[in-house]
């Protein structure tokens, strides 16, 4: 086979890969398409009792987390440039100039492990500050600022009536769709569903219900930033981890 002939299969051969890629495109993009293909759903047959462990819906800036107490379905809203922005430094060591750090390096035969630790090889006259410029700040290891905030939640109540210790609820989470299904039913009657979404634009939460034999009600809300002391001592009663004792 002549080189020319190499070449006049391999340029057929590119048009064919393109055709074939540019089918498939037009098939992804055809109505109803996305209906043939499978779609992956994450499904659950029990609360989701903590915002952290919530089942998540988003734009890319706009975000809620979506979870259950006893008695309530709660969407907790979240927004990409919402941040609770305090930033204390008091308690963090004087930064490293650009003088120390070169002496550090040529004098003292500065090493970091994979841990970050600073390790002086020719020794140092100063061991503390050689160690608290190893470490993490303060100002970030020590206080739950800055980091994002959630910006208030959106709850249904249920029926008062109920006995909630023998609701089932059911939630599909359909992962392409960015949708979320809640059908929640009682022993005694009643049944409520629930379809929620966010779309692209503009930032707004859709939330469809439908209600059969069960009243219910729709809160917005949002709360005051605790102290930082609040925060540690919820944080300890929960955790009981060490280091938010110290704040």
């Amino acid at each position: 086979m002549s080189e020319f002939t190499k070449v006049i299969l391999l340029a057929g051969m590119n048009k064919l890969v393109l055709a074939i890629m540019a089918g498939l495109l037009v098939f992804s993009l055809w109505p109803g398409c996305a209906k043939a293909q499978k779609l992956h759903v994450l499904e659950l047959n029990q609360r989701v009792l903590y915002p952290d462990d919530g089942l998540i819906l988003g734009n890319g800036d706009l975000s809620v987390s979506v979870y259950q107490t006893g008695d309530r379905i709660i969407w907790r809203l979240g927004k990409g440039d919402v941040w609770d922005r305090r930033h204390d430094l008091s308690d963090d060591p004087r930064p490293l100039d650009i003088e120390e750090f070169a002496h550090g390096i040529k004098v003292e035969g500065w090493k970091a492990d994979h841990h970050q630790f600073i390790e002086a090889l020719h020794g140092t006259d100063n061991p503390e500050r050689t160690k608290e410029v190893s470490k993490s700040v303060p100002s970030y290891r020590q206080r739950p600022y800055p980091c994002p905030k959630p910006v208030g939640e959106l709850s249904v109540q249920l029926p008062l009536a109920a006995r909630h210790t023998d609701m089932k609820i059911s939630q599909r989470l359909v992962i392409e769709e960015g949708r979320l299904e809640i059908t929640c039913s009682w022993p005694e009657g009643g049944q409520l569903t629930l379809d929620s979404f966010i779309v692209p634009s503009p930032n707004v939460l859709v939330v469809h219900w439908k209600v059969q034999d069960c009243p219910v009600w729709f809160s917005l809300y949002r709360w005051a930033d605790p102290t930082l002391q609040e925060y540690a001592a919820r944080l300890v009663a929960d955790t009981r981890h060490r280091v938010f004792r110290a704040l």
